[in-house]
């Protein structure tokens, strides 16, 4: 069969698979879409791993790779006259990119928090930039068995005005505590989140 024949009837045979996928979720025709364009999956993020020095990526593209496939059937349009394989191929480029800012993002979001945790009580003021990060500081704050910490952090560096934090005072008359027990408490929940972090491999 000549080659252009053949790729026009693998294009078909393509088209067809996505169509069924689309309406029924076949498994079998997912499999065999799959079988078909793992190597192209594979192939893509093997060259985008040279490309940014990131192995450990490369193998969880590879690893998602039927639903790469998946999800590429879900949102291909035949219409567009455009090969499914050149529009996984960019599905697979998206998935590989989109992993590699997440990382990126995890570690800016990491590298905050220590810089935040080090300057807690010293220069710290509420902004749009470490927002991401003090939500993260309250997500490891929740899992302390002492619920003192997370209300005295909430109102120390949520509750207080504008981008200022909340006096200790005030904090302490609203839990009914001196305010040198808020700050030891506080202090806790410093020493919670670094040790969390540090366990995690993610600061120093």
């Amino acid at each position: 069969m000549p080659r252009n024949n053949k790729s026009t009837t693998n294009q078909a045979r393509d088209t067809k698979l996505v169509e069924e996928i689309k309406k029924t979720h076949c498994n079998t025709s997912l499999k065999e879409l799959y079988e078909n364009h793992s190597a192209l999956v594979v192939s893509i993020a093997t060259r985008l791993s040279k490309k940014y020095s990131n192995w450990n990526i490369t193998q969880e593209v590879i690893d998602d790779a039927i639903y790469i496939v998946y999800r590429a059937a879900i949102k291909f349009d035949s219409n567009r006259k455009t090969k499914f394989s050149t529009f996984l191929g960019n599905e697979t480029k998206w998935a590989f990119l989109n992993k590699c800012n997440k990382i990126k993002n995890q570690n800016r979001n990491v590298n905050q928090m220590g810089t935040l945790i080090d300057c807690l009580d010293l220069s710290y003021e509420k902004t749009e930039d470490n927002s991401d990060t003090i939500k993260s500081m309250f997500e490891i704050l929740a899992v302390h068995p002492d619920p003192r910490i997370f209300k005295i952090f909430k109102l120390r560096y949520q509750v207080g005005k504008k981008n200022n934090v909340m006096p200790w005072h005030l904090i302490a008359n609203r839990l009914k505590l001196s305010a040198q027990g808020c700050i030891n408490i506080h202090n806790i929940g410093v020493s919670f989140i670094r040790e969390k972090l540090s366990k995690e491999g993610n600061l120093c």
